[in-house]
């Protein structure tokens, strides 16, 4: 189980996008074209589905450095 990927959970206003794995040092790329906005504030939350901190077997984190709404 230690060597999978982490896997990277989208949510805005608490509806699940998508679910994506990330590969070590990876950086990734999510386009969603289709998600239209009402005008004022909106929260989007990124969390691992999978994290793993079990001691002498092994430590899955997921490092979020930036998003950008384009």
């Amino acid at each position: 189980m230690s060597e999978e990927w982490a896997i990277a959970k989208i949510e805005i206003d608490g509806m699940a996008l998508d679910e994506i794995e990330v590969p070590r040092g990876s950086r990734i790329y999510v386009p969603f074209g289709d998600v239209l906005l009402d005008a004022g504030n909106h929260a989007l939350r990124v969390t691992i589905t999978n994290d793993l901190n079990i001691y002498l077997e092994g430590d899955r984190n997921l490092y979020v450095e930036c998003v950008k709404l384009i």
